[in-house]
């Protein structure tokens, strides 16, 4: 037994001997903040439609990160930078041939910019899964594949960039624009910049693109067969909301006016849309919005709903519809689900006792507030009034719901 021992201690002195001292020596270090902020996590999942993608971002807690796109079955792998912040979003097309990812400026071009006073904006890749190969866009805010149907992406671009110093010319928030009071004194102008920048519609198969100018707000349907357009140009000219047929082609205009339309959204079911139309009254701080709804996609014949509570006398006085939710259809169709908000009267122009009615708006605009109560509403399409308040309405967004019928 003790001639076996010998040999195996023999070995072991060997081994300890080959270790370099240093190592033998190596002092643990503590982790410092460097090493923290480099620890990287998975983040931003999303499988295709048929579960043979999937997409996740690898990320620092400070510095770029990259996306994966990993094939679920064998070892098929793809990786790509996406730059610091909210870049790294992929999305998929519905028959899984394709994959978007959003891309935003490294961290290092992000401070460039920001010492440059230029915008940072976010670009679009989109990746062929089959073969690899990747197309960008550049100056993208917002891309979307065309639904069930496929074939198609719809990539918004950024407007002009702004002067130096601002941030590059993007869509205000759906509704916002207008919807809102005035700046800290409350009698700033309101914003009717044009929001309407170029949409991009590409034909994934053959990669040639369509130009569809001063769009505000696009959406497909659940099928794809249909997107909705909004067009918000320079002095209101042409403004509306369009449809294009995805399968023909053909553009038509579902309502046009001078006026501001936002909020537009699709049913899930894709059989149904609405938005809020609305006009300036130099009255109010806030826009006087009223809806308007669109039902029959799935028969091709689209039928339109409007209601407009200033044309209603048994609208809540000193109320109008809200500009900081958008409307929705019922499940049935039959009745439009949208906010009221309290109105703010705004003060008249200098030299007009401004002060004394500043004061006088303010005070409506508290009472106004402290009075606002849920409340529901039901009116049939052909908009003759038939109105009953509902205390036990729920309360969203800080306005009241109501529903047209």
């Amino acid at each position: 037994m003790k001639r076996l021992r010998t040999p195996a201690v023999l070995i072991l002195l060997a081994l300890v001997a080959l270790v370099p001292l240093g190592a033998q020596n190596a002092v643990k270090r503590a982790i410092d903040l460097e090493d923290i902020l480099a620890i990287r996590a998975i983040g931003v999942t999303q499988l295709s439609q048929n579960g043979q993608w999937v997409s996740y971002r690898l990320s620092p807690l400070q510095g770029d990160s990259d996306v994966v796109l990993r094939a679920t079955s064998g070892d098929k792998e793809m990786k790509f930078p996406v730059g610091e912040g909210g870049g790294g979003g992929a999305q998929f097309s519905a028959d899984a041939a394709w994959a978007a990812i959003t891309v935003s400026p490294t961290r290092r071009e992000a401070q460039a910019n920001t010492r440059a006073r230029r915008p940072n904006q976010t670009s679009v890749t989109l990746v062929n899964l089959a073969t690899g190969d990747k197309t960008t866009a550049a100056k993208i805010r917002r891309a979307a594949f065309s639904g069930e149907m496929g074939g198609w992406i719809a990539m918004h671009r950024y407007g002009p960039d702004a002067a130096p110093g601002g941030a590059g010319a993007a869509a205000a928030p759906a509704g916002g624009r207008g919807g809102g009071r005035g700046g800290a004194a409350g009698d700033a102008p309101r914003d009717t910049r044009p929001r309407g920048t170029d949409l991009i519609l590409r034909e994934l198969k053959t990669g040639s693109e369509l130009l569809i100018g001063n769009v505000s707000e696009f959406g497909f349907n659940k099928s794809g067969r249909y997107l909705a357009l909004v067009i918000d140009a320079a002095d209101q000219a042409g403004n509306g909301i369009q449809i294009r047929d995805m399968q023909t082609g053909v553009i038509t205009p579902l309502e046009t006016s001078q006026s501001f339309y936002e909020r537009m959204a699709w049913t899930t079911e894709g059989d149904a849309l609405a938005l809020l139309k609305g006009k300036d009254d130099r009255l109010y701080r806030e826009r006087l919005f009223s809806v308007v709804g669109f039902t029959g996609f799935d028969k091709g014949a689209p039928v339109k709903t409007t209601y407009d509570p200033g044309a209603d006398k048994a609208f809540p006085a000193g109320m109008s519809v809200s500009g900081n939710r958008g409307p929705q259809w019922t499940d049935t169709r039959d009745a439009l689900i949208f906010g009221i908000a309290t109105l703010t009267k705004a003060p008249p122009p200098a030299g007009r006792g401004r002060g004394a009615a500043e004061g006088e708006a303010g005070g409506e605009g508290a009472r106004g507030r402290r009075r606002h109560e849920a409340r529901r509403r039901r009116v049939r399409t052909d908009d003759r009034a038939s109105a009953v308040p509902d205390v036990a309405a729920r309360r969203a967004s800080g306005t009241s719901p109501r529903t047209v019928r």
